[in-house]
């Protein structure tokens, strides 16, 4: 019984979505570079704050996740990462909402080290701009793996 073979176009989107969720996951990782550099640079920094930890471990998640797709063309793999991403922009969509409806003062900020960030406001344009990025990412894949199993199957 013979294989499963993707056509070319089927590689070349494939690898497209790969390269899409490898610079997602760069730009992702913008701030929490910063913060790091900022550490490094500072001699009185207290430290690298939790938020920038949490952010590269997705960035790193979303980085594998385009490995994964160029290393297995099919329709389920582009839906695999379809519903990572959709976790990951749900997760963005969160820490907005806690943004708008939080005080600089409430635990949440205090755990994550969000309080420099907090205050100024650039948490809430970050996660917008990542919530937006993160569902094109998934609106798009999820697409394109429907429309490919419907022709893997013929209906």
């Amino acid at each position: 019984m013979p294989g499963y073979q993707p056509t070319l176009d089927q590689i070349e989107i494939v690898r497209l979505i790969g390269i899409s969720l490898a610079a997602v996951a760069c730009i992702s990782a913008i701030p929490a570079v910063m913060d790091i550099v900022d550490h490094l640079r500072s001699e009185t920094s207290l430290g690298v704050a939790r938020w920038a930890y949490l952010v590269l471990m997705l960035a790193a998640l979303q980085g594998a996740y385009a490995a994964y797709v160029h290393q297995l063309p099919d329709w389920s793999t582009v839906w695999v990462v379809t519903v990572v991403t959709l976790v990951i922009a749900t997760g963005y969509a969160l820490m907005l909402g806690l943004t708008f409806i939080t005080r600089s003062d409430a635990w949440v900020v205090s755990v994550l080290d969000l309080g420099d960030v907090f205050r100024g406001g650039r948490a809430s344009v970050w996660c917008f701009v990542m919530l937006c990025l993160t569902s094109l990412v998934s609106y798009f894949t999820g697409r394109i793996s429907v429309r490919w199993r419907h022709e893997l199957i013929g209906a």
